[in-house]
């Protein structure tokens, strides 16, 4: 039990964590979005991940899925 909510916490904070670098580098990158905004830098982060994890690997794990559903490999 004690694994597990090692896990967890550490999955959020990882997550959390790459939020606030993911929008700090793109704060850093196109200053039009804002400077010094650690609110900012956390949305920006976290509505770039799941919109990237969302369009571009999303219809690989689809395809994925449609291959082995066929038991082609």
């Amino acid at each position: 039990m004690m694994a597990t909510l090692f896990f967890l916490i550490s999955h959020v904070f990882g997550r959390v964590v790459l939020y606030a670098a993911t929008g700090r580098w793109l704060q850093r990158r196109y200053p039009f979005m804002g400077r010094n905004s650690e609110a900012l830098a956390l949305l920006i982060g976290t509505t770039t991940w799941p919109f990237c994890l969302t369009a571009y690997v999303w219809p690989f794990v689809a395809a994925l899925t449609i291959v082995l559903s066929f038991g082609l490999p």
